[in-house]
């Protein structure tokens, strides 16, 4: 078993190594700086289980501050990638840095203790009977208890955020593929799926009893999460990346214009309205695969918060709604009246996948593509 541990942990940390190396060569790493930050701190976490025996108790103490720094790291990268601007590194996201700086205490305290004292209390899992030791092991409970507080508040907190910024990007875009970052969902859940593992089989060992979860349960979902990281992280570009400049010009206006702007009267609603309506059945700007709010906004002549008003208020549609409703209706004569593929006439109407099309398709129409094509 402790093969196929370190086996597990070696291969974890080449990946983690490679990431690191193919980040540090990108143009853009400061929108990829916090995951920079997770990947080594989940390399640190997985050091030791790769190391010599002697060299282990030196890295060891590391693991509690690591987890405890984990959190937040995770928070920062869905930041980055949820932000209207570029992501840096501002004053305010200093407190997220406050208990893992408090959390550095207890390991670099257990390094003052003699190896001897170190081997015995975390490589073989012996009690030791010394003050310092004691004090040591019970400042590390305590931190452990913070720690699970700290993780329940940092992963709801990342899928809150998660779910917030998926309806904005319905707001802004037609096509969201690629944007919304499900897979970080997935690898957020891993996480605190591996932290439940790791709390119970901690809690099972402390009352003497053996835990009923193998340490290769613990490694393989870290493993999974490092790979998850790997393939879709270094791919992933931030979410409102293209219109970083229309959101800087925008914040630049704000405060004016919280106090200029009111809320559109029900005739100035229908008049927008009715010239979106307009556009779309002139011009068929809903078949650029790449239409967004802004986009839209310049075409028309029409402020994008006046047709974010429009739609969210009188036609109680996101803008990737009223879009994707043009686009199924323009792919109802095709399905009814031509040949061509599911996917050709997905293309055509301006989605970027299948699968895309079949949920709007539905959702606007009530029905699939397939049982449309069945009843012409």
């Amino acid at each position: 078993m402790s093969d196929i541990i370190n086996g597990l942990a070696t291969v974890s940390l080449g990946m983690i190594l490679l990431c690191l190396s193919l980040l540090g060569i990108r143009p853009d790493l400061r929108a990829r700086l916090p995951l920079v930050l997770v990947l080594s701190l989940v390399g640190l976490i997985l050091l030791p289980a790769a190391l010599p025996h002697t060299l282990a108790p030196n890295i060891l103490p590391f693991g509690l501050w690591a987890h405890l720094a984990l959190a937040p790291a995770l928070w920062l990268y869905v930041a980055a990638l949820t932000a209207d601007t570029p992501f840096a590194l501002r004053k305010h996201h200093l407190r997220h840095a406050l208990i893992p700086v408090f959390g550095l205490i207890v390991p670099a305290l257990t390094l003052l203790l003699p190896l001897p004292v170190r081997e015995a209390m975390l490589m073989r899992g012996e009690a030791v009977n010394e003050p310092w030791a004691l004090g040591l092991a019970v400042m590390a409970f305590g931190l452990i208890l913070l720690w699970i507080g700290q993780s329940s508040v940092y992963i709801w907190q990342i899928e809150r955020r998660l779910s917030t910024y998926r309806k904005r990007l319905r707001d802004v875009y037609a096509n969201t593929d690629g944007r919304e970052l499900r897979w970080l969902s997935l690898v957020t859940a891993l996480i605190g799926g591996l932290w439940g593992l790791l709390l119970l089989s901690t809690a099972i060992e402390a009352m003497g009893a053996t835990s009923p979860v193998p340490a290769s349960a613990l490694y393989l979902p870290a493993f999974l999460g490092i790979w998850a990281l790997a393939v879709f992280g270094l791919s992933q570009r931030p979410g409102f990346e293209g219109r970083y400049a229309e959101a800087a010009d925008a914040s630049a206006t704000q405060a004016q214009a919280k106090y200029s702007r009111s809320a559109l009267t029900e005739p100035q609603a229908q008049r927008i309205a009715a010239r979106l309506d307009k556009a779309m059945q002139d011009q068929q700007l809903y078949l650029d695969p790449t239409l967004s709010l802004p986009a839209l906004s310049k075409r028309v002549g029409i402020s994008a918060n006046n047709i974010s008003q429009t739609l969210n208020g009188h036609l109680n549609e996101t803008f990737f709604e009223y879009i994707n409703r043009w686009r199924a209706e323009a792919a109802r004569p095709l399905l009814m009246e031509t040949d061509k593929t599911v996917l050709e006439i997905a293309l055509e109407v301006g989605f970027n996948s299948k699968s895309a099309f079949y949920s709007a398709f539905r959702r606007a129409t009530g029905t699939t593509p397939t049982a449309c094509r069945k009843a012409g």
